[in-house]
């Protein structure tokens, strides 16, 4: 849906931005993933993974317009492939009582000369801590808090229309969970 102020009305004389139907396409990248577990003691796992990210097959946004006199909207991206790194541990404090805890490291795959406003995206880190009790019968309780961080990245781009764009991005956010599950016998 295009809204064209009417002191530009004469532009869309030629049919450009007239409402039309769109679409756009995301593939996303494939992902290679390895992991290990670790039984360190009876009470101890603990957990490493590892990701390769292929988003340098993520060349560009482009939006096709049913329009055929309205060009397709592109927005370069060429992204880098990139991994994800993570470690957990799980402790076992007696039978009904584990701890949980990680760590992960996500590099991102946005180049610098490529950064938009609309993908600002940078690396992220998220930290996470979590419980789970079974000491109810054929009950569990699971909570968790999970913490990402997105980094700190400056903005100074000149687009495709001479549009000068500066600013700061950083982000983050905090998410808590809470879980309850019962199981039922199924007499056979």
């Amino acid at each position: 849906d295009f809204t064209v102020p009417a002191a530009a009305a004469p532009l869309t004389a030629s049919g450009l931005f007239a409402d039309t139907p769109a679409s756009a396409t995301l593939a996303l990248p494939a992902t290679l993933q390895a992991g290990v577990m670790w039984q360190a003691t009876p009470r101890a796992t603990l957990y490493l993974d590892a990701r390769a990210r292929f988003w340098s097959s993520f060349e560009e946004i482009r939006v096709h317009f049913g329009n055929p006199l309205q060009p397709d909207a592109v927005e370069t991206t060429l992204y880098k492939d990139v991994g994800r790194y993570a470690i957990a541990l799980d402790y076992a404090v007696d039978p009904t009582l584990k701890l949980r805890a990680g760590f992960a490291y996500d590099e991102t795959p946005t180049r610098d000369e490529y950064r938009m406003a609309r993908i600002s995206d940078h690396l992220r880190r998220y930290y996470a801590l979590g419980a789970s009790y079974t000491g109810f019968e054929n009950w569990q309780i699971d909570m968790a808090y999970n913490r990402v961080d997105v980094a700190q990245v400056n903005y100074d781009r000149v687009g495709d229309y001479h549009e000068h764009v500066i600013g700061k991005f950083e982000g983050g956010a905090n998410v808590f969970s809470l879980g309850v599950t019962r199981r039922f016998a199924i007499a056979g």
